[in-house]
Parts: C-alpha cells; structure tokens; sequence
C-alpha cells in the first residue's frame, strides 16, 4: 500500500479548511437573516408568503453571490 505525498495531504487539509469556514460563513448569514427579517415584516408589512419569499431569496443569494462575486473579481473590465 502507498501513500500519498505530503503535498496531497497539504491539499485535502486546505480544501477541508475552504469547506469548513464556507459552511461557517453560510450558517452565519442565515443566523443574519433571521434577526433581520423581524424589522423586515414591520417595515414593509410582509404576508407570510412574502416573508417566505424574502428569506428564500435572501438563502439563495447567499449561495449564488459569492460565485459571481468571483466570476466578477476574475474577469478584466476593459
């Protein structure tokens, strides 16, 4: 049986690290979510489908932002 380099597991560790503060920073913006949407509702008067919408959105955006903030920050403008 062989085993890996050092190098390998060098990379499993940092992978397993992006991993592990990504899930951290994903819980912490839904915990910012639902402290916000309580001001939310009283602010502009949501219905329990538009309370469910605006949470909905906002998980989603907490997903697909960070890619196309990527997408943005690696392509030339210009």
């Amino acid at each position: 049986m062989t085993h890996g380099n050092g190098s390998n597991r060098l990379f499993v560790y940092l992978i397993s690290l992006v991993a592990a503060v990504g899930g951290f920073l994903f819980g912490y913006d839904l915990s910012i979510i639902s402290g916000a949407i309580i001001f939310l509702k009283s602010e502009f008067g949501l219905t329990p489908n538009s309370e469910a919408f605006a949470i909905g959105s906002a998980t989603i955006g907490c997903m697909f932002g960070p890619v196309a903030g990527m997408w943005l920050a690696d392509s030339k403008f210009g």
